[in-house]
């Protein structure tokens, strides 16, 4: 394991929460970002974690405030608005590393029921009208060049017929000028990377990789 003088990097540690006002009315969601002490110094003085303190968030930290600045910036209506963001110092000696950064983001409460597991309990009708929203939201997101990631970020809001997605875990940025154009375009394979559709079994059946990042997919033996 590196310790923090072979690899000089700031560490950080991430929550999300769901915040509310006094009377309940208003809901909105906080995410933090916190430096926290590099490994094997975890129980160092605080002037020794002190020394590691930095206001240069992670690459991870960087990227999420990129990503929520850039959708909210395009009016994107598929990923929660940024409200504020705050940016303080851990200026306590019994915080985790005194002079660390130390970040907060509020965002948008948007209605709806995270996707997991609970996808497939759904009836056909409605995970077609999902797998339907779902491309609306993709298309909206890849227009500000970012790519939402993992079914787990996705929420299905039946009364608005519309699927959004949270920053939960990463966003690809497709910033590479060398990269084919037909890579940016919709195509039905993206249901399978999202848990929203399972390809065929049989091995003679495989799905061709290539043909399907080209839109020429053949859904007839998928689980939909």
């Amino acid at each position: 394991m590196w310790g923090y003088h072979e690899f000089p990097r700031p560490c950080g540690a991430y929550g999300t929460f769901r915040a509310s006002s006094a009377n309940g009315s208003d809901i909105t969601i906080i995410k933090i970002i916190m430096q926290i002490p590099y490994h094997g110094s975890e129980f160092a003085i605080p002037a020794e974690r002190g020394r590691q303190a930095s206001t240069k968030l992670p690459f991870y930290g960087r990227d999420m405030l990129k990503v929520f600045e850039t959708l909210t910036n395009n009016k994107c209506t598929s990923s929660p608005a940024l409200i504020s963001v705050n940016h303080e110092k851990q200026d306590d000696e019994s915080k985790m590393v005194p002079g660390g950064f130390m970040t907060y983001l509020l965002l948008e409460h948007l209605p709806g029921i995270q996707m997991g597991p609970c996808f497939w309990d759904l009836n056909r009708e409605e995970r077609d009208k999902i797998r339907s929203a779902f491309r609306t939201s993709w298309e909206e997101c890849m227009r500000s060049r970012f790519h939402p990631w993992g079914r787990h970020s996705l929420f299905w809001d039946a009364d608005s017929n519309k699927v959004t997605s949270t920053y939960d875990r990463y966003f690809f940025k497709f910033g590479d000028k060398r990269r084919e154009p037909s890579r940016d375009l919709w195509t039905e394979y993206e249901w399978i990377l999202f848990g929203l559709a399972e390809g065929p079994r049989n091995p003679n059946l495989q799905i061709n990789i290539f043909d399907a990042l080209k839109g020429s997919c053949d859904t007839s033996a998928w689980r939909m």
